[in-house]
């Protein structure tokens, strides 16, 4: 998944991506290594990783962030690929159709607001939405275990239940 969104800032390149790195770190976002475009420096690309944790506790692949100023043009591209990568395709790994949408909502979020701290929305805002978000995202995630525990303890009592009758069958 991948959403792109581009904007016009009236401020310097060295500041506008300090605000954002700021604003990204205080939502739990790390650097990774400088990365350079095929026509932009190294200082005006920088890239972001959303969480340390391994993705196995995420449901997803971590989402990443990309940033480019070029001449006033700030470039955000926010992605988060699949759990599960097999050689030739992609899986969806186990997500949910909400999960999905919740993921989507992120990447949006995410993207808008580097447009939004650049323009004076507080970083309580963004961070109160970030968490919003969050919460609803990890109640979907435990909706969804107690549905398949749900689903797995009846499967096992209706197992349990027809060796009982078998059982009692054979001794008739």
């Amino acid at each position: 998944m991948l959403v792109e969104h581009s904007f016009v800032t009236t401020l310097d390149a060295p500041e506008a991506l300090e605000i954002i790195t700021q604003m990204l770190y205080a939502l739990g976002f790390s650097k990774v290594a400088p990365i350079a475009g095929k026509s932009l420096p190294a200082e005006a690309c920088r890239e972001f990783i959303f969480p340390d944790a391994p993705p196995a506790r995420t449901g997803t692949g971590p989402l990443r962030i990309l940033l480019s100023f070029d001449r006033g043009r700030v470039m955000v591209a926010a992605s988060a690929w699949p759990r599960r990568q097999t050689a030739f395709r992609y899986r969806s790994g186990s997500l949910t159709r909400r999960q999905k949408a919740l993921l989507e909502e992120k990447l949006l979020l995410t993207a808008g607001a580097v447009e939004s701290i650049l323009t004076g929305e507080s970083m309580e805002s963004i961070q109160n939405r970030w968490n919003a978000l969050d919460t609803r995202w990890r109640a979907e995630k435990a909706a969804r275990h107690r549905r398949s525990l749900f689903v797995g303890l009846a499967v096992l009592a209706l197992a349990i239940f027809l060796v009982i009758r078998v059982a009692a069958l054979l001794h008739h």
